[in-house]
Order: C-alpha cells, then sequence, then structure tokens
C-alpha cells in the first residue's frame, strides 16, 4: 500500500518495484516480475514483453510487431510487423 510514498497504491494490475508501479505483463525492464529485464530493452526496439514474458517483436509468429499480433497461418514473421510466406 505504500509504492514510493506513503499511502500511495499500485492499481490492481499493476506491481511496486521499488518505488514505481508497472504492469509486469508489459514492462520489458520488469518483465514477470521486478527487476527481470528482458535482453536489449532500451537497445533493440524489437525486444518487449508479451504476458510476462519476453519477446523479439521481428521474430516471434505470434507477437510480430506487438503483443498478439500473429502472422497469419502459413507466414512467419520476417522483421517487426511484416508477415510473409517461406
Amino acid at each position: 500500500n505504500n509504492c514510493g510514498s506513503c499511502g500511495y497504491r499500485c492499481a490492481s494490475n499493476e506491481t511496486c518495484c521499488g518505488s514505481f508501479c508497472v504492469d509486469t505483463r508489459f514492462d520489458a525492464f520488469n518483465c514477470g516480475a521486478c527487476g527481470a529485464a528482458c535482453p536489449g530493452p532500451g537497445v533493440r526496439e524489437s525486444v518487449g514483453c508479451c504476458n510476462g514474458g519476453c519477446t523479439d517483436f521481428a521474430s516471434d509468429d505470434d507477437n510480430c510487431g506487438g503483443c498478439r499480433l500473429s502472422c497469419p497461418l502459413g507466414t512467419r514473421c520476417v522483421a517487426y510487423g511484416l508477415c510473409l510466406a517461406p
């Protein structure tokens, strides 16, 4: 009930990490848990956090360009948000 300051409560979908409220389902620096950073956030823009797991939006067929952006059947994620047939 005291995240960052007395009486400050995080929203129900957030976790207090240090003194900040974060959504560990989508925060690349606190992915799944406080301090669990995905490899390369801030350096590689294609790396992110989806539902508490790290992913590469430039190669993940189920999260191509963002969380839950699946490539159509028979295609692969070949670049950030770009699905092509193999």
